[in-house]
């Protein structure tokens, strides 16, 4: 993935944070021998200490790749949205001449995966329940001959120990402070599908050091 200094995280906080409150993303498995990759979308949990953690049925090909060769990308995109030209122009620029640009947030998330065992998988699940339906009473997940206890069989739970990260976060980074709160009205404005993600990210980041203007 290209990056500049601009879209770099500030820390590992940054990507880390970014992880814990997007949950769901897109784990790519390269197997061994295959034509192409095994990419299945799935929510999952982050945490810094057990890593990546997620579910999927029992008769998704995604396991097999694991088997094959068990380190995993998941990669998560959030807050993608397009900056027209007229927006990304520079004051006292022509706007006829400045090229528009995307803006978004990534993470590749490398990692070795393994299978968790059922009493594992069971308190993931539990786990997920609360983190997304927290106001929703819903029976405990537990191994046994309870009805969720019995639909264990049909899903595996898979734990992803982190490796390495890629993150990027572009929003504007080479431009000043007041052309990206410039641009941060405009999102408003606009409110389109990644508007306001991007916004809340933009000002999130609006007080890094200002860059010389560049088009990219």
């Amino acid at each position: 993935m290209l990056r500049t200094a601009v879209d770099n995280p500030t820390d590992d906080s940054e990507w880390q944070e970014f992880l814990r409150h997007r949950a769901f993303g897109q784990v790519v498995a390269i197997g061994a021998g295959r034509p192409r990759p095994i990419i299945t979308p799935t929510h999952f949990l982050y945490d810094r200490s057990t890593g990546v953690e997620f579910h999927v049925h029992r008769a998704n090909p995604l396991l097999q790749a694991i088997a094959e060769q068990p380190t995993v990308t998941i990669t998560v995109l959030d807050a993608d949205c397009f900056i027209p030209s007229t927006w990304n122009c520079e004051p006292g620029d022509d706007p006829l001449w400045s090229a528009p640009t995307s803006y978004y947030a990534v993470a590749h998330v490398t990692g070795e995966a393994a299978v968790m065992s059922e009493p594992q998988l069971a308190d993931l699940l539990n786990r997920q329940v609360q983190r997304f339906q927290p106001a929703v009473e819903v029976g405990s997940v537990e191994v046994g001959r309870t009805p969720f206890g019995r639909a264990l069989a049909a899903i595996v739970g898979i734990r992803v120990a982190v490796t390495a990260v890629e993150a990027k976060f572009k929003f504007g980074g080479n431009r000043t402070v007041g052309h990206r709160l410039s641009i941060a009205r405009r999102l408003s404005e606009r409110g389109g599908s990644g508007d306001l993600a991007a916004l809340s990210h933009l000002l999130r980041r609006a007080h890094l050091e200002e860059r010389a203007p560049a088009n990219r």
